[in-house]
């Protein structure tokens, strides 16, 4: 299908030549041969309505428009304009442009002034402006400056501005804003061979097409290039159809009566379709917002995560901080001073070298310690690896780099824990064997030996460890909050509403009544052993056996961190910040936050506007769904509100017309070519009167309607 909108038919002006004629009858065969499903006739300063009345009278179902291409004078520059309207606007086109019969065609110009009053003479919507535009001639064509003089001077009107070449009209289109080429025929026998661009499917007025055009991302993205479809094959009382149900990747609208089988068509056919086949999708239902509401939340609240590594840290910690404890100190004076002293001792013994020997091991890890360091290390290298996999994918040469230095390091850990093990094991062992010696010399021959380690270095050590781990906890419990804001939507009259899930942590001085987020019988002793975490002293050594009382030392780890750190999440509004939404509220938040999640592919909306007001419909829905479908996203939407239906400009129209015993209940088209056609018999019908009947009520209702609003 293909738009033309500068066809010449008369030779006006010296340059026309005799081969731009042509009569009725031709130009009506010519536009159906070559497939133009929309053209104007723009004769030079000359609007010939007879010859446009002959032509529509001839073929009423070709979609052509009046048009004239104008010289237009501004200061000391003459540019070719041209302007098209309304069909139904004929006449007083006529009488704007061209009520002079004896006008001199080839020295006509308008002055720029009173071309701009005459177009403002006519409504935006009935009337075209398409000046020719940089590349089209270079003599008579607006550069850049002009055409934002242009825009200017008429901005609430629509203007097309005409390049010479596809590949201008494809640059221009490129930065949104709206560019078509004519044909500009000279010669008819060579008007097959035109280059003009190709629309999606035929338009079937004026007003439909100024409704596309107005919306220039819309037309250029979706009307101007062919969209990608899906085939999806449905059944009518459990038969397969011969023909498949088409979805474009775009905006399509489903409608029909209750019980027409719209909701069966989602759910059944399309959804799981689309599923099948990879694409990202979300069904919305209108009836379930209650609980798509609260799945939506969900969804956010999951998607923040209490980092595993640092919470196993702090669970080790507080297992080392709650079981810390300390044997009575021996008498180091004592010790030395008896083994200096001990003239009694038998003096072969005092050959005995093994007496005097001495081992110190101040290193006080454990092997639980040294694994569960292990462990949370090899955890961080498996969460780097991963996102290694999920970036690079399989063929780049930087992951594989990457994954041989993890697992070097891996391997390198293990060795490392490995040689720490052996350590502990062979220091603990030389240890007890040289006291066992020692003592087994002290009773045979009465000589004192030598302490083997008095622990002064040991304690002090551990000490510092203690204090160390207390550090590390309180550093852990600051690193281990989070949060993140999901946006759900605009509420009406009171703004944008976020979900901001966070993860929190048990305040020292934190009562119940604050947030009552945390265990109401649990938090006085949660809270005191915090409060001994983030108090602690180095005098408080003294008596550090007895810090903790017994009950704190019967805390696991595990149940202290689940019940110090939980998730919250609260629904926060400008001025609100724990808000609670409306059942209506809800309704409208469930729409919302699918909305402005990019996050799918698909977007299916089962009655989409229950419990939606018509002004959030027009102010915020429809909007947001054409921001979506111009994103590339697939939009699906059943519903029975008419601006939905129409305002969102759909590619595809499904029209459900369920009848018993009938298979032929789905119908194909769009209110462009105002045709809807049936996937399974080929029958047609009016896509304007079934709207007219299940989007507006009736025709009848739609008329009273207009009278009240005297619109």
């Amino acid at each position: 299908m293909k738009i033309d909108l500068h066809l010449h038919t008369k030779n006006c002006k010296k340059g026309d030549g005799s081969k731009r004629v042509i009569g009725t009858s031709d130009f009506i065969n010519k536009m159906r041969k070559n497939d133009v499903g929309i053209c104007a006739i723009t004769n030079h300063n000359h609007f010939d309505i007879r010859a446009y009345e002959e032509i529509i009278d001839e073929d009423p179902e070709l979609v052509v428009f009046p048009g004239i291409e104008l010289d237009v004078k501004y200061i000391d520059e003459q540019y070719h304009i041209i302007v098209i309207c309304e069909p139904q606007k004929k006449d007083k086109f006529y009488e704007t442009f061209d009520n002079d019969p004896d006008r001199n065609y080839e020295a006509y110009y308008i002055e720029y002034n009173d071309f701009i009053q005459k177009i403002q003479s006519f409504n935006p919507e009935d009337i075209i402006v398409i000046p020719h535009f940089l590349d089209k001639d270079k003599e008579r064509s607006l550069n850049v400056k002009a055409k934002d003089k242009l825009s200017s001077d008429l901005e609430n009107y629509l203007i097309i501005l005409e390049a010479g070449k596809l590949q201008t009209m494809g640059v221009i289109n490129a930065h949104n804003e709206l560019s078509l080429i004519g044909s500009d025929v000279k010669d008819w026998s060579k008007y097959d061979d035109s280059q003009i661009p190709d629309i999606k499917f035929r338009i079937s007025s004026f007003k439909r097409f100024y409704e596309l055009a107005v919306d220039t991302p819309v037309f250029i993205n979706n009307y101007l290039q062919e969209t990608k479809r899906h085939s999806i094959p449905v059944k009518v009382n459990e038969k397969a159809l011969n023909n498949d149900i088409e979805i474009y990747e775009d905006m399509n609208v489903i409608f029909g009566e209750k019980g027409s089988g719209k909701t069966i068509l989602l759910r059944d056919y399309i959804f799981p379709h689309l599923k099948n086949q990879g694409i990202s999708a979300f069904l919305h239902e209108g009836k379930e917002y209650n609980n798509q509401y609260a799945k939506i939340l969900e969804n956010f609240k999951s998607s923040v995560v209490i980092n595993e590594s640092i919470l196993e840290d702090i669970n080790s910690n507080f297992n080392f901080i709650i079981n810390y404890s300390e044997e009575l100190p021996p008498n180091f004076v004592t010790q030395m001073k008896k083994y200096h002293t001990n003239d009694n001792a038998n003096k072969k013994a005092g050959k005995i070298k093994k007496a005097n020997a001495k081992f110190s091991n101040n290193n006080i890890d454990t092997f639980e310690s040294i694994s569960t360091t292990l462990e949370n290390n090899l955890s961080k290298i498996e969460d780097v690896r991963e996102i290694n996999e999920q970036v690079r994918g399989e063929e780049q040469e930087g992951k594989y780099f990457l994954d041989k230095q993890l697992k070097n390091l891996k391997d390198d850990l293990i060795k490392s824990a490995i040689d720490d093990y052996k350590e502990i094991f062979v220091n603990n062992n030389i240890d007890s064997f040289l006291s066992t010696l020692k003592n087994s010399i002290q009773k045979k021959t009465g000589k004192v030996s030598k302490p083997n380690n008095v622990g002064f270095a040991t304690l002090i050590s551990k000490r510092l460890k203690r204090v160390e781990v207390n550090n590390d906890i309180k550093k852990n419990l600051r690193e281990i909050k989070d949060k993140k804001d999901h946006k759900l939507g605009y509420i009406p009259n009171k703004g944008d509403a976020y979900l901001v899930t966070s993860i929190e942590v048990l305040k020292p001085d934190e009562s119940y009544n604050e947030r009552k987020l945390f265990d109401r019988n649990k938090i006085i002793p949660n809270r005191e052993v915090l409060k001994k975490i983030y108090d602690f002293k180095t005098q408080y050594f003294k008596n550090i056996n007895e810090y903790f009382d017994f009950d704190e030392k019967m805390t696991t780890p595990e149940s202290f961190s689940n019940e110090i750190i939980k998730k919250n999440s609260v629904v926060r509004i400008k001025d609100y910040d724990n808000y609670e939404p409306s059942e209506g509220e809800k309704a409208i938040l469930t729409i919302s936050s699918l909305l402005e999640d990019d996050n799918y592919d698909c977007y299916l909306f089962d009655e989409i506007e229950r419990g939606l007001g018509q002004k959030y419909i027009t102010d915020y829905i429809i909007p947001k769904l054409k921001e979506q479908r111009d994103k590339g996203k697939i939009i699906i939407v059943s519903t029975h509100n008419s601006n939905i239906a129409i305002n969102t400009l759909p590619s595809q129209t499904i029209y459900c017309d369920y009848k018993v015993n009938s298979s032929n209940i789905y119908y194909l088209g769009n209110l462009y070519t105002n045709k809807l056609t049936g996937i399974e018999e080929g029958d047609e019908l009016v896509w304007k009167e079934k709207a007219l009947v299940h989007l507006e009520g009736s025709e009848e209702m739609f008329g009273k309607r207009r009278n009240i609003y005297e619109v």
